[in-house]
């Protein structure tokens, strides 16, 4: 019988042959190949070997320790943001009507923009092409922007009409509003029927009153028209919200016996054309549209 005791360390290891080995070879201790000996031997070498490798991986003695696996963090989904900016009318301007408005927008899943005024009633611009016009009037006739102040406020929403996040913007402008009354120049009393234009804008007298919303801000030439003489102003300056009233010479009015109508504009047209050359030339480009007879001493 042979004992084979490997060594870990040396590599070769160590055979005993118990048919050829004598008494002093089966000794416990006897030298020079005890068996005991031999595998104490071998034990101290082990202990050493598992001794290295417990150093090399023993956490602080020149090892790599151990790293514990790393939880990810889930990458949150960017939530979709949305704008909608007004850049026309600025803030607190004196925009004219209909209203214009220009906006500049940014937004995925956008459908369309909605605008109202005062929050009333809301219009859609299914453009988004950045710039709308407010319609002016309502369906029954009446101004959906009135003179004063007001607040513009838009937002965009999606093919469903839900309102997108992030949208909403305002802005506050003022409109202007003139107003006043026609009257006749003679025997007083409003004026009814009459058309009064400032400029393009125009509004038919209601018992001599009248009002025009939306002028912007300038120099305004001003004509009336009806059963009178044709009333015009050149310039009639317009900054904010004001009152101007007017007289005007109906047809057919009469003081002290004079009476202006077209029977005597007629007299005045053929007696321009029968003056004095100088006479003339004055009269036909200083036409008066209305004239008074007076008595001596009277006006």
């Amino acid at each position: 019988m042979t004992f084979y005791i490997p060594n870990g360390l040396d590599r070769d290891g160590i055979a005993i042959n118990t048919r050829s080995a004598g008494r002093k070879d089966f000794d416990a201790y006897g030298e020079p190949a005890g068996v005991l000996r031999k595998m104490g031997k071998y034990a101290r070498n082990l202990g050493a070997a598992l001794g290295v490798v417990y150093v090399l991986a023993a956490p602080g003695c020149g090892g790599s320790p151990t790293k514990p696996t790393p939880t990810p963090t889930p990458t949150p989904t960017p939530t979709p943001t949305s704008s909608l900016v007004i850049t026309e009318p600025t803030a607190n301007a004196k925009p004219d009507t209909p209203l214009d408005i220009e906006y500049t927008s940014s937004a995925a899943g956008a459908n369309h923009a909605d605008f109202m005024i005062d929050g009333g009633e809301v219009y859609h611009d299914t453009t988004l092409d950045g710039r709308f016009q407010m319609p002016e009037k309502r369906p029954d006739g009446t101004d959906i922007i009135s003179g004063g102040n007001h607040t513009l406020r838009g937002y965009l929403v999606d093919a469903a009409e839900n309102r997108l996040q992030g949208s909403d913007t305002s802005v506050n402008f003022h409109v202007i509003s003139v107003s006043g009354a026609i009257t006749d120049r003679i025997v007083g009393g409003g004026v009814s029927g009459s058309t009064i234009a400032y400029g393009t804008k125009t509004a038919r007298a209601n018992n001599g009153a009248y009002e025009i919303v939306g002028l912007a801000p300038g120099d305004y030439e001003v004509t009336i028209t009806g059963g009178h003489v044709e009333h015009k102003n050149l310039k009639v300056p317009v900054t904010d919200s004001d009152s101007f009233p007017f007289t005007v010479l109906k047809w057919g009015s009469g003081r002290f016996g004079a009476v202006y109508d077209q029977t005597f504009d007629n007299f005045y047209q053929k007696f321009a054309r029968a003056s004095d050359p100088v006479v003339k030339c004055v009269m036909d480009s200083v036409k008066p549209t209305e004239i008074y007879v007076t008595l001596d001493g009277l006006s």
